[in-house]
């Protein structure tokens, strides 16, 4: 679990970033800010990296590619669920090596979450 909210809490300064203006637009929008918050939280644990895997396949793996990415949501989660769970056990190993947070390793995938969150923060994941 120390490995999964490591990832979480890398990919969290993104959305933060994205969520300012989202939450900040008036009270009018701020439930759909919210919503849309928390809802780029977990597509920025996949990031880009995901994205262009999705992109490229979904049609062909389920027959479909419609708007949004919640015509294939199963498919996107199932992807990013697969790239934390590897993320994550390396970060795991490394601590369970007697390795600290700072470790080169474990700061390498903080720094590609990161980055890979940052490249895919304008997917227009919600629709246009």
């Amino acid at each position: 679990m120390r490995g999964v909210g490591w990832i979480g809490l890398c990919a969290l300064p993104i959305v933060i970033y994205k969520a300012i203006p989202l939450l900040t637009s008036g009270s009018d929008h701020f439930w759909e800010g919210l919503f849309l918050t928390l809802g780029s939280w977990l597509v920025n644990l996949g990031g880009e990296s995901v994205i262009q895997v999705f992109e490229a396949n979904v049609k062909d793996w389920t027959g479909h590619r419609r708007d949004t990415m919640f015509d294939n949501a199963n498919v996107f989660f199932a992807l990013t669920a697969a790239q934390v769970l590897v993320l994550s056990a390396i970060v795991t190993t490394r601590l369970r090596m007697k390795k600290t947070w700072s470790d080169r390793v474990v700061l390498s995938v903080g720094l590609f979450v990161l980055v890979n969150a940052g490249f895919g923060m304008n997917w227009k994941w919600f629709g246009t």
